[in-house]
């Protein structure tokens, strides 16, 4: 597993370990199966064409970057047609506002965690607000198939609204102080 905003600005390499003039500018998701299937690039020549890489071409992602078998991997959007109208109505989950069923702001949506493997969007990170954040760290929910991703924020029902959970601690993790009742 694997958070987007780790992938985003990491170096495309061959296979032979050359680093190309491409690097990851955006991650490109499908919405009907939260799952990510392409990343756009950007490039150090100048262009205005934008360039994709499908996801099931990379190989690897680790420290070095996106590693790939040639750089005849990456395509043009006019060459995918799937990919083409998919980006046409993309819309960037980050950002997206989080409302219980009461329209009441739960937090923000900073991040998601993908499987490397197949691209599946697993969870969403969400920021509860500076202080909150510092002090408890970001909160965690699980993806859901279930919710409207196309209007820009996410309205979770009450059975959904459990599901989140807070996973990455903050101060008071790292200073070992629980919450006491």
């Amino acid at each position: 597993m694997i958070n987007a905003s780790e992938i985003i600005g990491k170096q495309v390499i061959n296979n032979r370990n050359q680093i190309t003039s491409y690097t990851v500018c955006e991650l490109i998701y499908q919405r009907k199966d939260l799952k990510v299937i392409a990343l756009r690039l950007n490039t150090t020549k100048r262009s205005k064409i934008k360039s994709f890489l499908p996801f099931k071409k990379i190989i690897d992602i680790n420290q070095r970057g996106v590693m790939i078998h040639q750089v005849e991997e990456i395509v043009k959007l006019e060459q995918v047609p799937k990919l083409e109208k998919i980006y046409k109505g993309y819309k960037n989950l980050i950002g997206f506002e989080v409302y219980n069923s009461s329209m009441d702001l739960l937090g923000v949506l900073k991040d998601y965690q993908l499987d490397l493997k197949s691209g599946e969007i697993l969870n969403f990170v969400i920021s509860e607000g500076f202080f909150s954040d510092i002090t408890t760290g970001y909160s965690i929910l699980p993806a859901l198939h279930t919710i409207d991703y196309s209007e820009g924020i996410i309205l979770l029902n009450d059975s959904e609204e459990q599901l989140i959970f807070s996973s990455t601690g903050g101060l008071k993790k790292l200073l070992g102080i629980e919450d006491r009742i």
